[in-house]
């Protein structure tokens, strides 16, 4: 099995680009803007599933456990681990796939 890393940074837009700021429309965020900490990524994430075009992961709330599926043509893959966010904005995985 194999060990990865990944760190990302989650954007969520939930207005159509019609009714976007001019600022987030050009691609700058407001001044007084600052990333969620770790505790409001939790909230968000806990809980969710996230689809992929061949696969999907789920972030569980208890223990913050991680489980994914993947599909490359006939290989199939599942992952177990660890999520996590962080006060910077960043949400983590650890996962042996």
């Amino acid at each position: 099995m194999r060990s990865y890393i990944s760190a990302l940074t989650m954007v969520l837009v939930a207005a159509s680009p019609t009714i976007l700021s001019p600022a987030f429309a050009a691609n700058t965020p407001p001044q007084d803007a600052t990333p969620m900490n770790a505790k409001e990524l939790s909230a968000l994430y806990s809980g969710k599933s996230w689809a992929w075009r061949d696969g999907a992961g789920y972030l569980q709330p208890d223990g913050r456990r991680f489980t994914a599926w993947s599909r490359s043509n006939d290989k199939l893959t599942y992952a177990e681990g660890q999520w996590r966010g962080t006060d910077s904005g960043r949400l983590c995985f650890l996962a042996n796939w």
